[in-house]
């Protein structure tokens, strides 16, 4: 396996060269019916309210799906502090269980480039094929949905977490970033 850098460098590489993934505007339906590899990893990108965890739920209900977050929730309190690494590597090691299962959905949080990089590149090998599925309502929409979920939502700073995250989301579909190591990218607004 070559090294995370490595890894890194060829990605850009591609960015460059425009050897990066295609990129669809979906209805949410479709999606399921384009999957057809048994062994593709499906990660679900939008910022925090942009209903991932719904969508996962009505759409890939026929699927491996793993909430990253509920993972992380379920399996904190037997870590202690010094052993977060182990948590990760749980994680990783039921991903790739998963995987070998047959078609695995992570749902996950986070919008940022180097934690998609970073799984991508700890569960290469285990997967054919990478796809990429991006919840991008509109900021009406998002600020709409998270107040009406206001009394759902632990963490009280969150408003400046969104928009952080909405801004860096728009900034990668804009570049076309957001399809750099994956086949595919669904977009559904």
């Amino acid at each position: 396996m070559t090294s995370f850098s490595d890894f890194l460098m060829q990605l850009n590489q591609d960015y460059q060269s425009d050897k990066i993934g295609t990129v669809y505007q979906c209805p949410e339906r479709k999606i399921t019916r384009k999957i057809k590899d048994p062994h593709t990893l499906i990660l679900i990108v939008g910022v925090e309210g942009a209903g991932k965890t719904t969508f996962c739920k009505n759409n890939f209900s026929g699927f491996n799906v793993i909430n990253f977050d509920s993972f992380i929730a379920d399996n904190i309190k037997s870590v202690k502090d010094e052993e977060f690494d182990s948590l990760w590597n749980k994680f990783l090691n039921h991903a790739k269980e998963c995987l070998q299962k047959g078609t695995t959905v992570i749902d996950a949080n986070s919008v940022m480039m180097d934690f998609r990089f970073k799984l991508l590149y700890l569960l290469d090998g285990c997967y054919s094929k990478a796809v990429l599925v991006v919840l991008n309502p509109t900021k009406t929409q998002l600020i709409s949905r998270i107040k009406s979920q206001l009394s759902l939502r632990i963490r009280p700073g969150m408003w400046e977490d969104v928009g952080y995250a909405y801004d860096s989301l728009q900034e990668q579909l804009q570049n076309n970033m957001i399809s750099v190591g994956v086949s595919e990218v669904y977009i559904i607004k």
